[in-house]
């Protein structure tokens, strides 16, 4: 239920901090992540026409899981926001272990994420779904899969990569790093270098989405449980599971594509970079200190 692609899972920390950092003010910045859980209840709720106490299940769910990440897992991002800064900052060129380290940082809290994530405990939630429920869920799952294989076949590996630039180029230019003429030819360049794993990654996930059909299907079963959040545990991690050796490829590109890309920066860019990383860090702070209510929860699955 949650979209993954690698060229996107550390540029400017993490997805969800470069969402974060391109807003335009504190402000704004603290609205966007203050309706975290709303976003998280309405993807839910999206799948099928839940009854009021499923509702309300999902919502306390998506409660602890925002109060975790606010109390848990913000501080983190604003400490490695301010050690990014103090990297670049140092004398001297960047080293490949530096970037190798902020990658290592990024990957840590992104599984930390998928490792708390609300739909790792849904088993319970989903042995209760009507007979329509399921149909409703099969139906949503597959027909996002269609249209995400849709979209991707509708591409060119050409207009793939250009679309790509022409993203990462805009967040990155929102969250305080923008591309010289330079370092966009460097990420053009690591790309193209990169082992596509597309059409390998829709093909895992549709026998993952049709595993999860079947086991919707045999949800009074008394195995169900188990047997359910051990496949949804499998969903995190499904391409660098297979294809180990061409992910972590790619993710030697990356790193280096990191370095570089610092290296090439110009005085005023780093000055804008720097500026924007702090003030957001600091906002990271503010809202980590928030008061929050349910209590902070890490749904951690059991599959013992």
């Amino acid at each position: 239920m949650i979209k993954m692609n690698f060229f996107k899972c550390w540029f400017a920390v993490i997805a969800v901090a470069v969402l974060l950092a391109g807003c335009t003010s504190s402000v704004v910045l603290g609205k966007a992540y203050d309706n975290f859980a709303s976003h998280i209840t309405k993807r839910f709720k999206s799948y099928a026409t839940f009854d009021k106490q499923q509702k309300a299940q999902i919502e306390i769910l998506a409660d602890g899981y925002h109060s975790w990440h606010r109390t848990k897992q913000l501080p983190i991002y604003a400490k490695l926001l301010r050690q990014i800064v103090a990297d670049i900052d140092s004398d001297g060129p960047l080293d490949i272990q530096t970037t190798k380290g902020w990658w290592s940082a990024a990957r840590n809290l992104s599984a930390e994420m998928r490792q708390c994530n609300p739909f790792n405990v849904s088993a319970e939630l989903l042995a209760g779904l009507s007979d329509k429920q399921v149909e409703q869920v099969a139906e949503r799952l597959r027909t996002i899969h269609d249209e995400r294989e849709e979209r991707y076949l509708a591409e060119s590996a050409e207009e793939r990569i250009e679309r790509r630039v022409a993203e990462i180029t805009k967040w990155g230019k929102r969250g305080g790093a923008s591309f010289n003429a330079k370092q966009k030819k460097l990420l053009q360049k690591a790309l193209v270098s990169q082992i596509s794993l597309g059409s390998q990654r829709l093909q895992l996930r549709r026998v993952w989405l049709e595993v999860f059909i079947a086991l919707l299907a045999e949800r009074k079963q008394q195995s169900f449980n188990s047997a359910v959040t051990q496949h949804i545990d499998s969903m995190w991690l499904l391409t660098a599971t297979n294809y180990p050796e061409e992910w972590s490829g790619n993710e030697q590109i990356w790193t280096e594509f990191l370095m570089h890309y610092i290296d090439l920066q110009t005085d005023e860019q780093r000055r804008v970079f720097v500026d924007k990383a702090l003030k957001t860090a600091v906002t990271f702070e503010k809202l980590a200190m928030k008061e929050v209510s349910p209590a902070p929860v890490c749904y951690q699955a059991s599959n013992g």
